[in-house]
């Protein structure tokens, strides 16, 4: 029987044998990642030891910035990182990240470390064949007839959040805007795109079940993607993350399959009242929502409302119209409709997307409209003479387009605290950045907040300026110097959607309320943040309202 120093020094060979094997099969992978300029092995355990040690997310937010800068000073567009056995390569330079983001490059392998809880949705779906499919299926939901019809919807949850902080304002107290407004954000986006009211404003929810499990999956996802033992099943099921993230994606599919059940409902329902009057015109209400799509293409083009008779239509939520499209038992050979599990994911991944860039950003605007009382009053200005001074009165889709101060604002805030941090692409064979063959296989990083602060393209990046995005500048700067919404073939689907919805709830709340700073956060110092598969506003990010006379 092998004693425990024998058993010991056998585990040891077998490890150093895999290493070994393991170096070899994929002896060009990491020669041609060693070529890439970056921390050396030494400094890169050090780098990786510190990630897994930070206690606090923001300090790590604030350390990942800091070794991005170092390795920015010393002049490199180009820089790897060892994360683990997997190489992470990091580009700064606008002309690469133009390459990598036109290219019909994978999503990152990363993103499958939210699998456990989000499955596959457009956010971080790397088969492109599904995701070209899904995204051409979604994106009708996004065309410019389907924008106008949801600025009323806008408004209206925007018209219940106001009165929901009344109290906070006859009070003054001090609160963070951030759970209410994504409250309203994700009862907006239940409406518009899925056709169904959840009543979420209304239910007095501290906070929604479903906005903690997104939460929580964001947290686990950070916390696998800097500790790479946690890549690993066993480890990551010791840990209590599995259980976690399992729990958390079982809250997020039931509260859509009730969605989905309502509308389902409501389909058969209309189905078995046609029947009843005419049994042909079921296959042709079906035929009227397939159609939508050619529509919504010819409105788009000449920008004028669909009107039948003098009645506007009311055009089917996307889920409406993938759950017709898949319950057309009359084409056995549609190959179109997506299954359910397929819809559950995109449903999950549109949520996730939708309201989280909603939530972050409108928070943020609000303390930075509190913390600039003059701007606040140019923006304030602009809006009443555009919508006039009644927040009640519902804006129209162009009178919400033309507020050009507060497009800039919204865009000057995503360019500091860019709603999704980083992007990561993996490309499925060898490609050529500079003078560096990337191999197969391995991430290739832009962090977007970085980028979004480089003094090359943004003179004194840390300085608040909505001027940034004047006609005149934004025409001598390169456009890959900004990225919200990312670029090319992968590009946000919904960043109009997102731009009109924030503007219709700012400029609401505006209109009843002054924005005052609050207790803790006074200066755009005092803005709290951290890292993640999105940016995550910190409390702390207070403010106060006054009613305006």
């Amino acid at each position: 029987m092998l004693g425990p120093t024998t058993l010991l020094a056998w585990l040891l060979i077998m490890a150093l044998l895999y290493i070994i094997i393991l170096l070899w099969k994929h002896r060009r992978y990491f020669r041609l990642g060693f070529r890439i300029p970056g921390p050396s092995s030494v400094s890169n355990v050090s780098i990786l030891y510190s990630l897994s040690v930070l206690r606090s997310m923001e300090t790590m937010t604030q350390y990942i910035m800091d070794v991005y800068e170092t390795e920015r000073s010393k002049g490199l567009r180009i820089s790897k990182y060892w994360l683990g056995p997997h190489l992470m390569v990091f580009i700064d330079d606008v002309d690469m990240v133009s390459k990598v983001l036109h290219s019909h490059l994978h999503k990152s392998k990363l993103y499958n470390l939210m699998s456990h809880t989000r499955g596959h949705a457009l956010l971080e779906q790397r088969h492109l064949a599904t995701w070209s499919k899904h995204r051409k299926f979604v994106g009708n939901s996004f065309r410019f007839f389907s924008l106008k019809s949801y600025t009323r919807i806008f408004h209206e949850e925007a018209t219940i959040l106001t009165a929901k902080l009344n109290h906070l304002a006859v009070s003054g107290e001090s609160f963070e805007p951030q759970e209410q407004v994504g409250l309203a954000a994700l009862n907006a986006l239940t409406r518009s795109m899925f056709g169904v009211d959840c009543n979420i404003q209304q239910e007095n929810y501290i906070r929604h079940p479903y906005l903690q499990a997104v939460e929580s999956s964001f947290e686990i996802f950070t916390a696998r993607m800097l500790k790479p033992w946690l890549y690993l099943d066993f480890a990551y099921k010791l840990s209590g993350y599995k259980e976690k993230s399992l729990h958390n994606r079982t809250i997020q599919k039931e509260f859509i399959r009730n969605i989905i059940e309502k509308v389902k409902t409501k389909i058969i329902e209309e189905n078995q009242e046609m029947i009843q009057t005419d049994k042909k015109s079921l296959q042709s209400k079906f035929e009227q929502y397939t159609k939508e799509k050619e529509d919504n293409e010819a409105l788009s083009k000449t920008h004028k409302d669909y009107e039948e008779n003098g009645q506007k239509i009311q055009h089917a939520s996307f889920v409406e119209l993938a759950l017709r499209a898949s319950m057309n038992y009359d084409d056995p050979n549609n190959n179109t409709a997506m299954t359910e599990k397929e819809l559950i994911h995109e449903m999950v991944g549109i949520l996730n997307a939708g309201f989280d860039t909603v939530k972050i950003t409108t928070t943020i605007v609000l303390n930075i409209l509190a913390i600039h009382p003059e701007l606040q009053e140019e923006v304030y200005n602009e809006i009443i003479s555009v919508l006039g001074d009644s927040p009640d009165s519902v804006p129209t889709y162009d009178q919400i387009h033309s507020l050009d101060l507060l497009t800039r604002v919204i865009k000057e805030t995503m360019r500091l605290y860019s709603p999704v941090p980083f992007i990561a692409r993996t490309p499925t064979e060898e490609f050529q950045l500079d003078d560096y063959i990337i191999p197969a296989g391995c991430t290739i990083a832009i962090i977007i907040q970085s980028l979004h602060r480089h003094p090359t393209h943004w003179p004194e990046p840390t300085r608040f300026d909505p001027d940034r995005f004047l006609p005149s500048e934004i025409a001598r700067r390169n456009p890959n110097a900004y990225l919200p919404f990312s670029v090319g073939p992968r590009n946000c689907l919904g960043y109009k959607y997102g731009m009109i919805q924030m503007k219709t709830t700012l400029s609401t709340l505006l209109r009843r309320y002054k924005i005052l700073t609050g207790d803790k956060c006074k200066t755009m110092e005092d803005i709290r943040y951290q890292f993640g598969l999105t940016l995550k506003v910190l409390p702390g990010n207070d403010i106060r309202l006054e009613t305006r006379e």
